[in-house]
């Protein structure tokens, strides 16, 4: 018997839009701007018919219809998918022997998972009497919780239907060229990320009913791009912690004695709340942070500032470090914005920002925005 799809449907996508796509012949076509949403259905598309669950887990809903016979899967089925893969990861980092212990536990053997979970005092017995730590005899109950759940029984019986239907080996080519371009001229050490990914050729995610010809794609860029801002967030850390550390010896030395007070008098608040947005409060309590932002007020407001007592020269001088830290990371993060700036010239309904106070480069849609 022949497969005829005759519609794919994706409810939630980026969170608000719904997409009911009709195929005709086995065939489709998507056109539209860039940012809509085309590359998304296609993955999604490509991720139902294999069986990938784990890839569509942020969607409510998604639903296929093959041979006139609709197949739906939803968020929650996914849900307890993925914690039942949590078991075999927990098999994989804690000792077979730790396990048994708890699969043979009478309190998990007879108790409901989930009414379990609620007994702190029986999961602390359990912990003693098997000598597991509390925090993994809590995951295992979790898992266990979830590997008994009829949504993951429900949807095992969707995917052994869904595979005598798609009985035939999918090959899929998506391509990310033009974009790539762009990334490898701003972040430079994509370049070798490629090439290595090239190398190791498809034969890492191949399988008996689908193979990824083509497996460059955002999964790169966002490793990359993480890995950037990271490196940023250390980097700052780091000059900051060196900052607090020499500021105590410039002090005994009187450095602070030459310090350009009227500097401060050009700031402006949203310098000043980059500045003090990035610094964590254990190395500087929100109240200190305010004392000195009250301290930067103070001193635009005043016209003579020649001669001020040593006292406030000294919070100037520090103030004026945090300043220049601030400037050194701003140039270091230039490739970061030039990164943004392009990638917003390819989207439409969607924008990409830098949160320079987090080390974050989230995407909003413009309709939530509105």
């Amino acid at each position: 018997m022949s497969t005829v799809i005759s519609q794919f449907n994706v409810n939630s996508l980026h969170g608000y839009r719904t997409i009911k796509v009709p195929i005709k012949d086995n065939k489709i076509v998507l056109v539209g701007e860039n940012g809509t949403g085309k590359s998304t259905v296609a993955n999604l598309f490509y991720y139902f018919i294999t069986c990938q669950w784990a890839k569509i887990a942020e969607f409510q809903d998604i639903s296929i219809i093959i041979n006139d016979k609709e197949i739906t899967v939803n968020k929650e089925q996914i849900d307890f998918y993925i914690g039942s893969k949590n078991l075999f990861e927990l098999q994989l980092k804690v000792p077979r022997s730790l396990l048994v212990r708890l699969e043979r536990e009478k309190h998990i053997l007879e108790q409901d998972p989930l009414e379990l979970l609620d007994e702190k005092e029986t999961i602390k017995l359990i912990a003693s009497s098997t000598k597991v730590p509390i925090r993994l005899v809590e995951e295992f109950i979790k898992t266990k919780l979830k590997e008994d759940s009829p949504q993951l029984e429900l949807l095992k019986k969707t995917e052994s239907e869904l595979k005598k239907l798609v009985n035939f080996q999918v090959v899929y080519l998506p391509t990310y060229r033009r974009i790539e371009q762009d990334l490898k001229s701003i972040l430079p050490e994509l370049e070798l990320e490629i090439r290595n990914f090239r190398e190791r050729g498809y034969a890492r995610r191949k399988s008996s009913n689908y193979i990824e010809i083509i497996e460059f794609g955002m999964e790169d860029v966002e490793a990359t791009i993480n890995r950037k801002l990271e490196k940023l967030k250390d980097s700052f850390i780091t000059e900051l912690n060196n900052l607090t550390g020499t500021y105590l010896r410039d002090v005994i030395r009187e450095t602070y004695q030459d310090v350009e007070v009227e500097k401060l008098q050009g700031l402006d608040s949203s310098t000043i709340d980059s500045i003090f947005g990035r610094i964590d409060e254990k190395i500087l309590p929100k109240q200190d942070q305010q004392s000195l932002r009250d301290f930067i007020i103070k001193i635009q407001k005043e016209k003579n500032i020649e001669n001020i007592e040593n006292e406030r020269k000294v919070i100037a001088y520090f103030i004026l470090k945090l300043i220049d830290l601030q400037q050194t990371q701003k140039s270091q993060e230039q490739d970061v914005r030039d990164f943004i700036r392009i990638c917003n010239k390819y989207l439409v309904g969607k924008e990409i920002f830098y949160d320079s106070t987090n080390f974050q480069i989230p995407i909003i849609c413009k309709q939530k925005m509105k």
